[in-house]
């Protein structure tokens, strides 16, 4: 059965009559069926729900339900993606987030219900880089064979293929009035570090010597951006992003002698601050802007270094993740470097953490481990919930079932994690939804 076409067809049998539930594809996209399923079932002598939207606070009450009771079993098994997820981008209203995959692949997640509402397809290889510009409107992503792509993210339309580098698009940021881009990648003759225009795509500029760079951060005022460097063991370097100043080295540190090449980069929202941590490197360093001055450095993980960072809404708080089979996210203080929560630890399946967004308008912060996207409540370091590709899930998992308890104390059984095709299943329920990707769509139909 094909991915794009499949259709619920398994009926129960009387003897069984559990309540059933399916999802049918319409012209507007994916809905709940209700009219010939209908028909089916009661032909089969099954007793039909009939499901309703789900409102806010029965979400969240399902929600706590689930985490309370499932101790994490509910987030163990569902994809989001069919291969690593390797980078996060929100809109700046916290109201869409876009993941990116090694699957060649950018999801879209309607937040803060957390449903997948369509995919961006078509990229020549997978996508470690991404970026949404402030205004909304535009969707910029790499891919590991030195491509760029920009989508009109409304319209889910690839307005722009570029051939920017000669392997692999690293790191991609957007200036704030949402006009140009500014790109990190392996090159060997040419300047690694390239501003386009945006949406048209043009080069405007090019800088930062030979060789590939693989870090970058543009501050929050849009006036500075910073790279790695190789060059006369200094290790960071502040460029000017200020117009007719594009490229103008600014300042280069970074020479402590325990710190190699950054991989990861970011900003403070009051732009004071630039963290820098690396996936071979012991300690990560945070450094004053634009003085570039030492103010901490710790080792946030004991193995092999740090696989990446993300700084909350107010800078108060640094998220890291960690490579080694017995690291997990951790949560700190800013600028002290205190250690606060660690998040999902003794769970082998919250171990490995390969990108860290958080929520700009909301406490939560989204953590990719491999093909599964985990959101936390980071001031309580509480699960909440996952996001779920129910066709990436099945195409692994299909014929195995899921059990969580419910509120009154039973035990569900379900085919499919979380049954998101009926948000207000019967205790007694079988859940046999079947969607795909596309916009899911509770009551209607």
């Amino acid at each position: 059965m094909g991915k794009s076409d499949r259709e619920n067809k398994s009926i129960p049998s009387k003897k069984e009559q559990p309540k059933v539930f399916s999802a049918r594809r319409g012209e507007r996209g994916w809905k709940l069926g209700r009219r010939s399923f209908l028909a089916g079932a009661a032909a089969a002598g099954v007793a039909v729900s009939r499901p309703k939207t789900l409102d806010k606070a029965e979400f969240q009450e399902r929600t706590a339900v689930r985490a309370a009771n499932s101790k994490f079993d509910f987030c163990h098994d569902p994809r989001a993606h069919g291969s690593t997820i390797d980078a996060f981008a929100m809109t700046t209203d916290g109201k869409f987030l876009a993941t990116a995959s090694s699957d060649k692949e950018v999801k879209l997640w309607e937040l803060p219900l957390w449903r997948l509402d369509g995919a961006l397809t078509g990229h020549q290889s997978g996508v470690q880089a991404i970026a949404i510009s402030p205004n909304g409107k535009w969707l910029v992503c790499g891919d590991v064979q030195g491509n760029l792509y920009i989508w009109h993210l409304k319209k889910r339309k690839l307005v722009k293929e570029i051939e920017a580098y000669w392997s692999s698009s690293e790191g991609i940021v957007i200036t704030p009035d949402s006009k140009r881009f500014a790109t990190v990648g392996w090159e060997t003759g040419d300047d690694a570090i390239k501003l386009w225009s945006l949406p048209k795509g043009k080069l405007l500029k090019q800088w930062g010597g030979t060789g590939s760079k693989h870090a970058i951060a543009l501050s929050p005022d849009g006036k500075t951006l910073a790279t790695d460097n190789f060059v006369g063991g200094k290790r960071i370097t502040l460029w000017s992003m200020k117009k007719s100043e594009e490229g103008k080295e600014i300042k280069s540190f970074g020479d402590t002698g325990d710190m190699s090449s950054p991989r990861y980069l970011t900003f403070t929202p009051n732009g004071q601050l630039l963290i820098a941590a690396a996936d071979l490197e012991d300690y990560l360093h945070i450094w004053t802007i634009p003085g570039g001055v030492l103010k901490k450095k710790f080792k946030p993980h004991d193995q092999f270094g740090v696989s990446a960072i993300a700084v909350d809404r107010k800078g108060k708080r640094l998220a890291t993740g960690g490579v080694g089979l017995n690291e997990y996210v951790k949560i700190w203080a800013l600028p002290s470097g205190k250690l606060q929560k660690t998040l999902g630890q003794g769970d082998d399946n919250f171990r490995i953490n390969s990108a860290l967004l958080f929520d700009p308008k909301q406490d939560f912060l989204y953590a990719a481990y491999t093909f599964a996207v985990r959101i936390w409540n980071a001031k309580k370091g509480k699960l909440l919930r996952c996001l779920i590709d129910i066709e990436d899930t099945l195409d692994t998992r299909r014929g195995r079932t899921y059990q969580y308890k419910a509120a009154n104390g039973k035990t569900v059984t379900t085919t499919v994690p979380d049954c998101e095709c009926a948000p207000k299943m019967p205790a007694d329920a079988v859940c046999t939804c079947n969607t795909v990707r596309g916009k899911v769509k509770t009551g209607g139909g």
